[in-house]
C-alpha cells in the first residue's frame, strides 16, 4: 500500500476474518513472539495457538484469536491462515468468544469423526459378509 500500512487478511475454511490496513501486527510462533511492519522483508512462519495483536492506521488496538496456521508477508501484504480465528476489540470480550468459538468447533469435529467411524465399520462389515458368501 503506498500509504504505508499492510494490508492484513486472516482467512478460514468458513471465510475472511479481517481484511484491513495495519501499522503493524505481533504474533507468536514455535520460537516466539515477533512483530512486523511496513518494509518488512519477506516472511513465512507457522504460527502457534494464540492472539496476533495488530494496530489500525488510527492508532487502535485490535486482536484475533488464531488457532495454529500459517503468516505470510510479501511486500505489502500479510496473510493469515488459519482453521479458526476469532476478532476482537477488547480481550476479556474476545477470551469468552474464543473460549465458546473453540469448544463449538471441537464439538463438530467430534462429531464428524464420529460419524466418519460409523461409515468405515459399517463398509467393514459389508466386506465381511461379501467375503462369506462370495466365491471360495
Amino acid at each position: 500500500m503506498a500509504d504505508g500500512n499492510l494490508r492484513l487478511r486472516v482467512a478460514t475454511p468458513s471465510g475472511t476474518v479481517v481484511d484491513e490496513p495495519v501499522t503493524s501486527l505481533r504474533a507468536e510462533d514455535d520460537s516466539g513472539h515477533f512483530g512486523l511492519r511496513p518494509g518488512h522483508e519477506t516472511f513465512f512462519t507457522s504460527l502457534a495457538t494464540g492472539i496476533v495483536m495488530y494496530r489500525t492506521p488510527g492508532g487502535a488496538e485490535r486482536y484475533v484469536a488464531v488457532r495454529r496456521g500459517v503468516l505470510w508477508l510479501e511486500g505489502e501484504e500479510a496473510a493469515v491462515v488459519t482453521r479458526d480465528a476469532v476478532a476482537g476489540d477488547d480481550m476479556a470480550d474476545l477470551e469468552n468468544r474464543v473460549v465458546a468459538a473453540f469448544v463449538q468447533s471441537d464439538e463438530e469435529e467430534r462429531k464428524g469423526q464420529s460419524a466418519l467411524t460409523k461409515m468405515q465399520v459399517a463398509a467393514l462389515r459389508m466386506l465381511l459378509q461379501y467375503e462369506d458368501v462370495g466365491p471360495r
